[in-house]
């Protein structure tokens, strides 16, 4: 399976190996500082959100929309790395978030 191809049916589960997911990470992270990039400069911050119920029922759409700030969701793991916040599993979608912008930037 590619990075484009959707062809998952809708009663499927994907389960990741949290090993595997840390070594795709890896490696994206790698291939930057390959390109010589050691940080990103974000010149967007906020950013429409969407609520979980509504964004993974590909079948209605969105009703509900909210709004995020990349600033915000930097400064959240920039509590984790400091030490001045538990991790919590939801910290993944603040860094989802910095690391979509990324992506979307950087396209290296």
């Amino acid at each position: 399976m590619s990075c484009g191809d959707k062809s998952m049916s809708s009663d499927a589960t994907l389960k990741i190996p949290i090993a595997k997911l840390r070594e795709a990470a890896d490696k994206l992270f790698t291939h930057l500082e390959d390109q010589g990039i050691s940080s990103v400069e974000l010149d967007v911050d906020y950013y429409w959100t969407i609520p979980s119920d509504q964004l993974y029922d590909p079948y209605q759409q969105p009703t509900e929309f909210g709004l995020g700030q990349l600033s915000d969701d930097w400064s959240e793991m920039e509590k984790i790395i400091n030490n001045t916040r538990e991790p919590i599993s939801y910290c993944f979608v603040w860094l989802a978030t910095i690391l979509r912008a990324i992506g979307e930037k950087l396209v290296v």
